[in-house]
């Protein structure tokens, strides 16, 4: 089983702890497509718990940033800060990654960012042009990054 279908069993809430191992419970095809999973597991949620795990990191990150913090705090408690981090990265990709396989969004960002580096190095577009050009690449969607990618091209 590869770490994509395990995720997406885990993301189904196929999956529950029993000790130190994880039981991994297979449905039948009708209940769950592996092959189609956006119809079988509520993304929403999965948005949320991203959402909150980014904020969390985020926190976590300007407190261990804040140097008053780090030299007052016995070392074990600033330890366990770094691990919440490494923690909740983890849970990060993991749900990074199976949001990629259900919405295949890895080339929608890969065509966003070589879009922004093109922005970058044209010598056509002033700075404050290529600012403005690389924030609405960055809040665009599928359509507008398309319409941006011919305006550049031209």
């Amino acid at each position: 089983m590869t770490d994509r279908e395990k995720n997406l069993y885990r993301a189904a809430g196929l999956t529950f702890n029993v000790g130190k191992n994880e039981i991994i419970v297979i449905p039948s095809k009708d209940r769950f497509d592996i092959e189609n999973p956006g119809k079988s597991i509520d993304t929403s949620k999965m948005i949320e718990e991203l959402e909150y795990l980014i904020g969390f990191v985020e926190k976590i990150s300007i407190k261990i940033s804040n140097k008053e913090f780090t030299s007052r705090a016995p070392q074990n408690v600033v330890e366990m800060e770094y691990k919440k981090i490494n923690d909740s990265m983890g849970k990060i990709r993991i749900i990074r990654e199976t949001l990629d396989f259900i919405y295949n969004i890895s080339p929608f960002l890969e065509k966003k960012d070589n879009l922004k580096k093109s922005v970058t190095d044209n010598p056509k577009f002033n700075d404050k042009q290529k600012e403005l050009l690389i924030n609405e690449i960055e809040e665009s969607d599928e359509y507008f990054i398309e319409k941006i990618e011919k305006l550049i091209n031209e």
